[in-house]
């Protein structure tokens, strides 16, 4: 595992941070969320992108719509009965039973476009992010991450986040491909569990940076 001394290189975080300690460094699981986590820290913090909740808000929406609908079907037909109200039916009966089905019928749309768009959407994705103040491009990041079972390799990938109907010509002059970044998790964990957040966020920035500048190594290959 690593130590706490910097790397060759490595810059000087120069903000305090509180120490991040692993429950189980053995466990590949926890090691991921708490390094997400860090990355997500970096980036937001350290690169100065904001982050976008653009995509956990449709999540909380939909997870919302969903979850009322077992109340709404517990509540709602008692409510029909006493106040005498109908549900596309004459019969007071039928109606309540139609409000349930309709309950039923809402609660799988949302829990199905809930999973389609963290599988279609989301994926790996950790963090999405808005334009970086001052900076040329018009494109924020999606940054996804990657650990595989009884792997100590973390993989971070970073890809443009245009705006919708975004197709001006400095756009598609200076566009980036993605780009990911490996990093041995013993790297990044010293021998008790405690992540060295200098030496992430060292490795982390310079990788922005890195993926900032792809875009005019593109341009020039052209």
């Amino acid at each position: 595992m690593a130590e706490g001394e910097k790397g060759e290189g490595a810059e000087v975080v120069e903000d305090k941070v509180e120490k991040k300690v692993l429950p189980n460094k053995w466990d590949m699981g926890s090691v991921k969320h708490t390094l997400d986590e860090v990355i997500a820290d970096v980036v937001t913090r350290d690169c100065e992108y904001p982050e976008d909740f653009t995509a956990s808000n449709v999540r909380n929406v939909l997870s919302l719509l969903a979850c009322l609908m077992a109340p709404a079907s517990h509540f709602v037909p008692p409510y029909m009965e006493k106040n005498e109200v109908y549900f596309l039916s004459s019969e007071m009966k039928t109606s309540k039973n139609l409000f349930v089905l309709a309950c039923v019928v809402v609660f799988g749309v949302n829990f199905l476009a809930l999973l389609a768009f963290q599988f279609m959407y989301e994926r790996e994705a950790i963090l999405f992010t808005r334009q970086k103040e001052g900076s040329y491009s018009t494109s924020g990041l999606r940054v996804s991450t990657v650990m595989n079972r009884f792997d100590d390799v973390y993989k971070i990938t970073l890809e443009e986040r245009k705006a919708g109907g975004n197709t001006g010509s400095k756009e598609k002059l200076f566009g980036k491909d993605p780009m990911t970044f490996e990093k041995s998790v013993t790297k990044w964990i010293d021998e008790d569990g405690v992540i060295v957040q200098d030496v992430v966020a060292s490795d982390v920035a310079k990788f922005v940076r890195a993926f900032e500048k792809s875009a005019y190594k593109s341009k020039k290959s052209k």
